[in-house]
């Protein structure tokens, strides 16, 4: 039986999602560590933004 391989198209993508989620992972640690605990906010509005912005 040959071995399965992913595509390059495969590849790519697994490496975006991979860079995507470590900052999504890592935002809340950087947020705090800047603006304190009143961060919570910025990141609530800007997700606001963002769903408004993709569903016009």
């Amino acid at each position: 039986m040959k071995p399965k391989k992913i595509s390059q198209l495969q590849a790519v993508c697994f490496i975006l999602q991979t860079q995507i989620s470590i900052g999504v992972l890592a935002l809340p640690h950087l947020l705090i560590v800047k603006s304190g605990s009143s961060g919570w906010i910025s990141i609530l509005l800007t997700g606001v933004i963002v769903q408004l912005t993709c569903s016009l």
